[in-house]
C-alpha cells in the first residue's frame, strides 16, 4: 500500500512541534549546564504535571456521579 504525499500522518505542526520540543531541550541543556545530571528528576516532574489533569478531571467525574469511561453532557 503506498501513502499519498498528502497523508494524514504526516503533519507540518507535528514537525514544528518535534523541532520546537528540541531545539527548547537544546537552549534548556545549555542554560542550566548540570541538568544531564538531574535529566531523570526534569523527567519525573515533566510526567507529575502531565497527569494531574487527568486526576483532576477524574476526580471531577467522581464527584458528578459520572460512569467511568463516560465523557461530560
Amino acid at each position: 500500500m503506498t501513502w499519498p504525499c498528502s497523508s494524514p500522518d504526516f503533519s507540518p505542526r507535528g514537525t514544528r512541534n518535534v523541532v520546537s520540543m528540541t531545539w527548547a531541550g537544546y537552549l534548556l541543556g545549555s542554560v542550566i549546564p548540570k541538568i544531564s545530571r538531574d535529566v531523570h528528576l526534569v523527567v519525573g516532574i515533566v510526567i507529575v504535571l502531565s497527569v494531574i489533569p487527568i486526576a483532576v478531571e477524574v476526580l471531577r467525574a467522581r464527584r458528578r456521579g459520572a460512569a467511568p469511561g463516560v465523557s461530560g453532557p
